[in-house]
């Protein structure tokens, strides 16, 4: 009886596994999915291409905004602390050190437009760079003290080496 309950537990465990790959899998190639069909520029920049978006992913983009990749927060238990708020965004880490004290620079990460300052404001859905995810042209990238923009025209940086950063939007 027991062997029969191994069997089907490890069935079990096989069909679940089989599902969430097949479920992965699916999602990692709409992700990928060519949207040329459906959207058209020129755009003048990041936030209109989010709301092109938003017409069809409203519900993604609130999911994503109740994320750590959007927040950089999250609540985490402390031994003689309890529960605290504790993320990127209020932490000392190993790449900017501190987000307060350079926050345009440190958000160039940030999947979102505009976080140069403590106002940003995470409950606007049209803050969500789409495109830092789903680019398909492999050619995408923010500009290192954008707050999380790309460049929206040719210009030269770092200021003063003479290099330029090519206008992507």
């Amino acid at each position: 009886m027991w062997r029969k309950k191994g069997v089907f537990v490890k069935r079990l465990l096989l069909s679940a596994f089989i599902a969430a790959s097949v479920l992965l899998i699916s999602g990692y190639l709409l992700a990928g999915m060519d949207h040329s069909a459906f959207i058209t520029g020129p755009f003048k920049n990041g936030p209109e291409v989010t709301k092109t978006c938003l017409q069809c992913h409203q519900q993604n983009a609130q999911d994503f905004m109740k994320t750590v990749h959007w927040t950089w927060s999250a609540r985490q238990k402390i031994e003689g602390k309890g529960e605290v708020e504790l993320g990127k965004i209020n932490a000392i880490n190993n790449f900017c050190l501190s987000l307060i004290a350079n926050e345009p620079r440190c958000t160039s990460c940030h999947a979102g437009y505009g976080w140069k300052d403590s106002k940003f404001d995470f409950s606007k859905a049209e803050n969500i760079d789409c495109l830092v995810c789903h680019d398909t042209t492999g050619s995408y990238k923010k500009l290192p003290t954008g707050a999380g923009h790309p460049a929206y025209q040719d210009m030269e940086f770092p200021p003063k080496s003479g290099k330029t950063w090519k206008r992507l939007i």
